[in-house]
């Protein structure tokens, strides 16, 4: 889960995985809003753990 400001539009937010922690990837993750409050979006991240013992994920922030 993470969130981010509602008002900004110029930044992408990727989360991706790992199963090893070298290889990342966003293949296979997909994301889902889950609410707004006071000005900030929470979005939910999710992988099929079925799909791999261990899954690590971290969140990519770019601008545009």
């Amino acid at each position: 889960i993470y969130t981010r400001p509602a008002s900004i539009t110029d930044v992408s937010y990727t989360a991706e995985i790992s199963t090893n922690l070298t290889t990342w990837t966003t293949i296979g993750v997909t994301h889902e809003y889950v609410s707004t409050s006071g000005g900030t979006d929470t979005w939910r991240a999710k992988y099929p753990l079925a799909s791999a013992t261990n899954v690590f994920f971290r969140l990519r922030v770019t601008g545009q």
